[in-house]
């Protein structure tokens, strides 16, 4: 129930032209990206919302996610701007010293690169990354969301015009038709015109790419079978009060080891 997503900050003039996004949106190699950076443990994200989710299409596929480096140059060259001439080196903030998070970001700044747009890799630390985030000041920037609770409602807040940084909404996307869906769909309980105006949503926001919609990361999870009443969760964090050990269970398992 999470997803990882580059965004754009739309109040950067040169964000505000959508194909711009949408080129570099195309620009990225989600498929090796899966690979290398998370041993094959990830789904491509198509939209913002996870695939156990309702509104999740598991048919659907984004124009934008295909990665298609000639459409992506046509779609920069159609913005004016052939080959990334005219745009300045964008500053991507690094918030942690952890080699994968490096390796990520030098991945990017490498697609990127295929069509001419210039990533700059700049230190931060949290404090740093979040003050710039919350006034505004950052250009780029990588981030992850994991869902407070099962509902695509979660992940369609962070596109909600009034949520606008400092609050959630960090892209500072606006758009009138996307809040109105949204405000509709908040006065309605789970239904199939719910899940409609939820997959309106996501078209919308498909074709305005204020993120580049990354990857739905995949867990491995082990347990062993004498630990009872054990169920993974990543919505419940309160649950070790309900396990239970068969002791005898173990020690028949480690007689036989």
């Amino acid at each position: 129930d999470d997803i990882t997503y580059v965004i754009f900050n739309l109040e950067n003039k040169y964000f505000k032209n959508k194909k711009v996004r949408q080129a570099m949106s195309l620009a990225y190699d989600q498929k090796t990206a899966i690979k290398l950076l998370y041993a094959g443990l990830g789904k491509p994200a198509q939209g913002p919302i996870p695939p156990s989710l309702e509104g999740y299409d598991s048919d659907f596929k984004n124009p934008y996610k295909q990665y298609n480096l000639k459409k992506a140059k046509r779609l920069l060259r159609a913005a004016g701007h052939p080959n990334g001439k005219g745009l300045p080196e964008f500053k991507y903030p690094l918030t942690s010293t952890s080699t994968t998070e490096r390796q990520s970001a030098d991945f990017f700044k490498q697609n990127m690169a295929q069509i001419g747009v210039k990533i700059r890799l700049v230190p931060n630390t949290w404090p740093q990354f979040s003050e710039k985030i919350r006034t505004k000041q950052a250009e780029i920037f990588g981030m992850a969301w994991n869902a407070d609770y099962p509902d695509a409602q979660n992940f369609l807040q962070l596109f909600y015009g009034p949520n606008g940084a400092p609050g959630p909404n960090t892209s500072n996307f606006k758009n009138k038709k996307f809040d109105a869906l949204y405000k509709k769909a908040l006065n309605l309980p789970p239904s199939d015109e719910r899940t409609k105006l939820y997959k309106q949503m996501q078209n919308l926001l498909v074709e305005e790419t204020p993120w580049i919609f990354n990857i739905h990361r995949l867990r491995v999870i082990m347990s062993y079978n004498w630990l009872k009443n054990y169920k993974h969760s990543f919505l419940a964090f309160d649950t070790m009060k309900y396990y239970r050990i068969d002791s005898q269970q173990r020690a028949r398992l480690k007689r036989a080891l």
